[in-house]
């Protein structure tokens, strides 16, 4: 019955989230993309972090969720400080005031963003079968870190493009160099370790993740993809609707084991 509570109060933040994303998409739909079109976003990610840790709350408890969650966007926060100051690990950028307040030359919206994303990925691909063994846990990680590399392929030439982030070295993907995105992975795979060490999963039953995770995810590619067809990017359309396939073929997927899960838990 726990479970059952928790899955409404997701269903809710859910609700929110996904009214936010309807009402960017609607706005890239009939506006051309001005400095006022990111006006809010900060907002919006923070929501998003917000729900995926309560997704993951569901399965670890809301005290490790909330630790893992916070390490998560920390690891991430440092690590993009140390690159405005070293131009490590993905390279020498400049945020623009376009996204808000800055700390440390880092806009603070991009490490909720990805904070969020991190900790999505990491329950979206969370084995059935958890167990000490480091192999696992490296497996877990690494999968973890490929989906982000993955997401920043979409993400990082759409902040280029709309002058939210200025490269100084440029690079061979749409402009943005190849360290940025070797730099997501390398990042998001610490962050991962941290967050498995804390959540320490092979204490816990498995219970899969709500397939509002997966769906939540199958809007942002779809809002990616409208975001690329308004700055007119055929190669970031593409990668968006591929990552609308398979949230959503994941989402089908998360809801069957979800209803077998919320069965067996009515029962005991």
């Amino acid at each position: 019955m726990k479970k059952t509570k928790k899955a409404r109060f997701a269903t809710f933040l859910f609700a929110i989230l996904f009214a936010v994303m309807a009402w960017a998409s609607y706005s890239l739909l009939i506006n051309s993309f001005s400095v006022t079109s990111y006006w809010g976003v900060g907002i919006g990610f923070t929501l998003a972090l917000f729900f995926v840790f309560v997704i993951l709350g569901r399965s670890f408890g809301y005290t490790r969720a909330l630790l893992a969650t916070l390490a998560i966007t920390v690891v991430i926060s440092l690590a993009l400080i140390l690159n405005s100051t070293r131009g490590w690990p993905f390279g020498i950028a400049y945020y623009h005031g376009i996204l808000g307040w800055k700390f440390y030359n880092v806009a603070w919206p991009i490490p909720v963003l990805w904070g969020a994303l991190v900790t999505g990925f990491l329950m979206l691909k969370k084995p059935k079968r958890i167990s000490p063994d480091p192999k696992v846990l490296f497996s877990w990680a690494f999968d973890t870190a490929l989906l982000t590399m993955l997401a920043s392929l979409v993400i990082e030439p759409l902040a280029k493009s709309t002058l939210a982030v200025t490269w100084v070295s440029g690079g061979s993907f749409l402009g943005v160099p190849m360290s940025a995105f070797l730099g997501w992975f390398i990042v998001s795979f610490t962050a991962s370790v941290v967050a498995i060490i804390i959540l320490k999963p092979w204490q816990n039953d498995f219970f899969p993740a709500h397939y509002l995770l997966p769906l939540s995810l199958t809007c942002f590619s779809l809002l990616m993809f409208i975001f690329s067809t308004q700055q007119n990017i055929v190669l970031i359309q593409f990668l968006s609707a591929i990552g609308i396939i398979i949230f959503f073929i994941w989402t089908l997927r998360f809801k069957t084991l979800q209803n077998k899960a919320l069965l067996l838990d009515q029962n005991l």
